[in-house]
C-alpha cells in the first residue's frame, strides 16, 4: 500500500510524531507490521538490554576485573647510584629515567633527581593549590615546527604512576588517591591512579571511615557506578589471547 511523505505516526515511547518511515517494523512468521514505536526508541532500548547483559556477564567475570599492577622497569633506565652520589631513603628505592624530560630521573617514592653541570642533584619540589608535591622540569614537545624543551611544572605523583604503575585508563583516571589522604606520600605502593568520579567515592568514604585499604579502592574501581562516560563493559572482556582487551 502506498503511503503519503506526509503521513505520521505517534511513538509511544518518546511521545513524538513521526514519518511512517521512522516507524519500527517487526515481522511475524513473514508478515511485516508496523509497531507502536520509532525506530531511534526501538534501537535505543536493543542496546539498553544489550549492555545490561554485558554488565551482568561483567559482574561474574573476575577475568574482566582491573588488578593493581606494576611496572618491571628495564635495568638500561635505572639510575647508577654510585654514579650519582645520591643517598638512597631505602634499600628499594631506584631512580628512573623520564624520557620525555631533559636529565631527569623519578624515584618509586617520588624524589625527582636531575643532572646539571656535571652534577646530579634533587629537584627542587613545589606545592601547587591542591596540596600536590610538583617539580618544574624542562620537557620535549614539538612547537609546531620543531622539537624543543620546554620547562613545564608536574605532580610527582604523574611521574611515578607512569613509570612505576601500571594505569589501566590513561585518558580518565586524571585523579590520584594517596594512602590515607597524605598527599605529601608519593611512595608507588600509595599511590592509586583513578577517575574523577572513583577520587569521589573513595574520597567521601575515607572521610567517613577512614578505611582506605586496597581492598576496598579495587572494589571502586571495579564497580560499574562509577565508570567514565561511554563505558563498554564489554570492552573488558580478554579477547586478544586471553590477555588483550579494547578497555576505555
Amino acid at each position: 500500500m502506498n503511503q503519503s511523505n506526509n503521513e505520521t505516526k505517534l511513538c509511544k515511547k518518546c511521545g513524538k510524531q513521526v514519518p511512517l518511515n521512522q516507524i519500527n517494523v517487526r515481522v511475524n512468521k513473514g508478515v511485516r507490521r508496523q509497531s507502536n514505536i520509532c525506530k531511534d526508541c526501538y534501537n535505543a532500548h536493543r542496546r539498553q538490554k544489550r549492555r545490561e547483559a554485558n554488565i551482568r556477564k561483567f559482574m561474574v567475570d573476575d577475568s574482566m576485573k582491573l588488578q593493581i599492577h606494576y611496572k618491571e622497569i628495564h635495568p638500561a633506565h635505572i639510575l647508577a647510584m654510585e654514579q650519582s652520589g645520591i643517598e638512597l631513603i631505602a634499600e628499594e628505592e631506584v631512580f628512573v629515567k623520564l624520557l620525555d624530560y631533559k636529565d631527569s630521573w623519578i624515584s618509586n617514592y617520588g624524589r625527582a633527581v636531575s643532572y646539571y653541570n656535571g652534577r646530579y642533584s634533587f629537584t627542587r619540589k613545589k606545592v601547587n593549590k591542591d596540596g600536590e608535591i610538583c617539580y618544574q622540569l624542562s620537557r620535549n614537545v614539538f612547537d609546531g615546527r620543531n622539537w624543543v624543551w620546554k620547562k613545564q611544572v608536574i605532580e610527582a605523583w604523574k611521574l611515578v604512576v607512569k613509570e612505576f604503575i601500571v594505569n589501566h585508563d590513561i585518558a580518565n583516571n586524571i585523579c590520584c588517591w594517596h594512602k590515607g589522604n597524605n598527599k605529601e606520600d608519593t611512595y608507588y605502593r600509595h599511590l592509586y591512579p583513578l577517575n574523577q568520579y572513583q577520587y569521589d567515592a573513595v574520597r567521601r568514604y575515607y572521610e567517613e571511615t577512614r578505611d582506605d585499604s586496597e581492598a576496598y579502592i579495587l572494589d571502586i574501581m571495579n564497580s560499574v557506578n562509577y565508570r567514565p562516560d561511554g563505558w563498554e563493559p564489554s570492552h573488558m572482556r580478554k579477547s586478544m589471547f586471553g590477555i588483550g582487551y579494547l578497555g576505555c
